[in-house]
């Protein structure tokens, strides 16, 4: 981790770098601003000052000791975090976003030459192209470069997408910019991307579907349930006696059916008991009230026992760490904490990659090691939402 005056440097964007006009190695790095905790990508070295900056690109902030630095918007993210897992609706806006940014650059007189999935930053259907108007020798036209980073991120449903020939044909040199463009905008592909996003979203999976379908009517199940059994009557001195008229046919009116009569209920209750009445005896009761209150006193014994306690608040800060590539593993030592920090210094806090807490707000100086490598000393800029990656060379 390096700094570039309230500048901190987290990770470098492109491994390796970028080649200018001139063939010399131009740096780009993801940091943040100590002092407003916004995210920016810094280009060095770079003399001047940068481009007029055009809307759908990383406005340009400042040039700073042969550096250029570039905002990232509040709450935007990498692009590769969608990698293969873009819904059609969300590529859709993405497609008439790049597209955009591209008719503004070509109006400019600017080009990018390297659009890869790496450059991009997304923030709901927004997309946001970074490094256009760098000094860099260009690796592939624009519209290619455009296709094939919308082609990483639809993944596997590439093929299936309403809008993805118009694209390849504006890769391909077949179609305009603006005629690609007419043709995204229009009204029926915009309803068509938009039902099936919403059939994706409203179709139920095969199994439930198929059990669905199986599933009889209310009226047929009604018909197919057997009568409830009859509910036994206990034997008892103590009983309910149930008489019943047969139902009669009314005078003059064979065949039809008379309403039943009411049903009469007896009741017979015997005079005596059909049990003995036993008397308890002192002694007993006073036992039976022992055992009772030696009951009560376990079971509030048990309920202050088992009775969930809350669980201490941790108060701090959060930040994770990744690798690149994914599979490496290391740890993380405290070398220096901020004013009002009790984090113990000089020892492992954390493995990683994964979370690390953090007490308090500020600056520290880590070391990271990985097994086969030598250890780096970082300047960690807490808090940090957007987490570190650390890109192993």
């Amino acid at each position: 981790m390096d700094s570039l005056g309230p500048y901190v440097l987290h990770a470098p964007v492109i491994p390796g770098g970028l080649l200018d006009t001139q063939g010399r190695v131009l740096e780009a790095w993801l940091g943040r601003d100590s002092r407003t905790g916004i995210g920016v990508v810094v280009y060095r070295p770079l003399e001047g000052e940068p481009p007029e900056a055009v809307a759908g690109m990383l406005p340009w902030l400042e040039s700073l000791e042969s550096a250029w630095i570039a905002e990232i918007p509040a709450a935007a993210v990498e692009a590769t975090r969608f990698q293969g897992t873009a819904d059609p609706k969300r590529l859709l806006a993405w497609a008439r976003g790049l597209l955009e940014t591209l008719g503004r650059l070509q109006e400019a007189g600017l080009s990018h030459g390297n659009i890869s999935v790496e450059r991009l930053w997304v923030r709901g259907p927004r997309i946001w192209l970074e490094g256009a108007g760098l000094p860099t020798q260009p690796m592939k036209p624009d519209p290619q470069g455009v296709v094939e980073a919308l082609r990483q991120l639809a993944g596997e449903g590439w093929s299936h997408l309403l809008f993805s020939t118009e694209l390849e044909a504006f890769a391909q040199g077949k179609l305009s910019l603006e005629e690609v463009c007419g043709r995204l905008t229009s009204e029926p592909v915009a309803e068509a991307v938009a039902a099936e996003a919403a059939e994706v979203e409203a179709e139920p999976p095969a199994p439930l579907q198929a059990a669905l379908e199986d599933e009889p009517t209310p009226a047929v199940r009604a018909t197919e349930e057997p009568p409830p059994p009859p509910t036994p009557v206990p034997k008892s001195k103590s009983q309910l006696r149930v008489e019943s008229q047969p139902a009669r046919l009314p005078e003059g009116s064979p065949g039809e059916e008379a309403p039943v009569a009411p049903r009469r209920i007896r009741i017979e209750e015997p005079l005596e008991p059909s049990f003995p009445v036993i008397e308890p005896q002192p002694r007993r009761r006073s036992l039976l009230r022992y055992l009772g209150g030696l009951l009560l006193l376990v079971a509030v014994g048990l309920a202050v026992w088992l009775w969930p306690r809350p669980q201490p608040v941790v108060s701090g800060y959060v930040v994770e760490f990744r690798f690149d590539p994914p599979e490496a593993t290391g740890r993380i030592e405290i070398l220096e904490a901020p004013p009002g920090s009790a984090m113990e210094k000089g020892r492992t806090i954390a493995e990683l990659p994964g979370p690390v807490h953090f007490d308090k707000a500020g600056a520290y100086r880590v070391r990271i090691r990985v097994d086969g490598r030598e250890p780096k000393e970082v300047l960690l800029d807490v808090p940090t939402p957007g987490g570190v990656t650390i890109r192993l060379q």
